[in-house]
């Protein structure tokens, strides 16, 4: 699922690289861990996110299948410490998926064959587990403003949360009642409020 918090610092170094493909800072990041033989069935990852996703695989390789109405039209092999980007039409309109096997037949569809240092022909075993990191950028996600790490960020996104801490700060003094405002604390800041980006 997502969370409204930054992304745990554990998964910083990926997420920075992630927001390069993404066009800003991942928002959800999704951990699955795969035994031998497993896969996950071909499918979108629907509307709630912008059309790009990062997959980082770890531990094992794979091959990540494309489908297009209901047959598989294209392919990329997965190699341990690898990371695929998609977007576009290969995310909004075809399915992705990994078939359950405990090796791959690399075939003419894998269209990365260099840069995995593979051949057509070749059958590649997978390890006893597989870890897949999936980023995304939901469209619509609220965040607690004082725990975003700016340096995630890209600059349109850092940009939107000063304009809406801005925002925010006229708002609550327009409001707020004068005994508030002469508080030295106050009741509430803009960056203990939960806003929709």
């Amino acid at each position: 699922g997502a969370w409204a918090e930054p992304l745990p610092a554990c998964l910083a170094p990926l997420a920075a690289v992630a927001a390069r493909y993404l066009g800003g800072a991942p928002d959800q990041a999704l951990v699955n861990a795969y035994e031998t033989g497993g896969g996950i069935d071909p499918h979108g990852d629907g509307p709630l996110y912008e059309p790009a996703a990062v997959v980082v695989s770890l531990e094992s390789s794979a091959r990540l299948d494309f489908h297009h109405r209901g047959k598989r039209r294209a392919a990329v092999l997965l190699r341990p410490r690898s990371l695929v980007a998609f977007s576009g039409d290969a995310y909004e309109a075809w399915a992705h998926g990994v078939p359950a096997a405990t090796e791959d037949e690399v075939d003419a569809l894998v269209g990365n064959l260099a840069a995995a240092g593979a051949v057509v022909g070749d059958v590649v075993p997978r390890a006893a587990t597989r870890l897949s990191i999936t980023f995304r950028r939901l469209k619509r996600v609220a965040r607690r403003l004082d725990a975003v790490d700016l340096s995630l960020l890209s600059e349109s996104d850092r940009l939107e949360l000063e304009r809406r801490k801005s925002w925010w700060t006229r708002s609550i003094a327009e409001k707020a009642p004068k005994k508030a405002l002469e508080s030295k604390t106050p009741e509430v800041s803009p960056d203990s409020v939960v806003r929709s980006i």
